[in-house]
């Protein structure tokens, strides 16, 4: 059994005994392979897995529902946080704490037309007037969301929907578009550095106010954490204030939660592109052990070596 396989060995690292360039080859393909992994791996690190392009994005936090005590008796060590369902009412005790600034959202989505616009849905998020500045982010155009926006006309776009849709019009402060069948005017367009936080494509501010205090719906609350309060105080701060919930940093929870999602990607990715490439080594190794003496030939002719090399992988491939 070993010595068969010792022979299968010798076998195919017969070329690579004659032919030093084709041993540079097969070494290049699999290097090839290893890259490709590599590529990943960097793409997704320095894109999804970056820091939020926010100001001081480490004092951000989402506010999340705490775990139940049931929920801990059952997984003590890995209780996950709950994002939906916080009232109106505790986003307005959460503001009021000192060295804490809160902001809520809700989601929806809505048809958006208009002048010069693709009818298409699109997703609405309304948010807080000081939804902006919790994340600490400036708008591209025009001004951020006041309270005298509340519930009013006046809405604010993404930068991608502003690239794509609007062709980066810079008069596009003021101008009026359709959505839901109601005209809005536009007054600023959301940077591209909150896309991560959130992706939705038109923003409108909103006091939640058709909504009873106490009543539970989907509404996300971010907040952001001033240097005067530490991270253990703010949590003693939401456990003293008994409303259940729990603050956790924006940017360490979705990387911790995508990194065991897109680690056994990556490796998959990995393995992949190893197996692609030993299976073409493989491929061009069987080429020249098949045509051995007809490249014997070639060669005692005066063929040149790279146009061989060449011939070979093409064929392989």
């Amino acid at each position: 059994m070993l010595s068969s396989a010792s022979s299968l060995v010798k076998v195919w690292l017969r070329p690579f005994r004659t032919l030093g360039a084709f041993a540079m080859l097969w070494l290049l393909t699999l290097a090839a392979g290893i890259a490709i992994s590599a590529v990943a791996y960097t793409y997704f690190k320095h894109t999804v897995l970056q820091p939020l392009a926010l100001a001081q994005a480490d004092q951000l936090y989402a506010i999340v529902r705490a775990p139940t005590p049931s929920n801990l008796a059952k997984n003590a060590s890995q209780a996950a946080p709950d994002y939906s369902l916080l009232t109106r009412g505790k986003l307005f005790e959460i503001n009021a704490m000192k060295g804490v600034s809160a902001a809520g959202s809700m989601r929806q989505v809505q048809r958006l037309s208009g002048s010069g616009v693709a009818a298409e849905q699109i997703a609405l998020l309304y948010v807080s007037p000081n939804w902006l500045r919790v994340l600490g982010a400036k708008p591209v155009l025009g001004r951020r969301f006041a309270r005298i926006d509340c519930d009013s006309e006046n809405v604010m776009i993404s930068e991608a929907l502003w690239r794509s849709r609007f062709n980066r019009d810079r008069e596009i402060v003021g101008r009026t578009i359709d959505v839901a069948g109601e005209a809005k005017i536009i007054i600023g367009v959301v940077p591209s550095s909150v896309q991560r936080v959130a992706p939705e494509a038109i923003f409108s501010a909103s006091k939640f106010a058709d909504l009873a205090r106490d009543q539970d719906f989907s509404l996300s609350v971010i907040a952001r954490r001033f240097t005067a309060l530490s991270a253990e105080n703010m949590d003693a701060t939401l456990n003293r204030a008994a409303l259940n919930v729990r603050a956790t940093n924006l940017h360490t929870e979705r990387n911790s939660a995508m990194r065991s999602t897109l680690t056994p990607v990556l490796a998959l990715v990995a393995l992949l592109a190893l197996l692609i490439a030993c299976n073409a080594s493989s491929l061009f190794a069987v080429s020249v052990l098949e045509r051995m003496q007809a490249l014997a030939i070639e060669v005692a002719l005066g063929a040149k070596l790279p146009r061989l090399l060449a011939q070979i992988a093409g064929q392989s491939l």
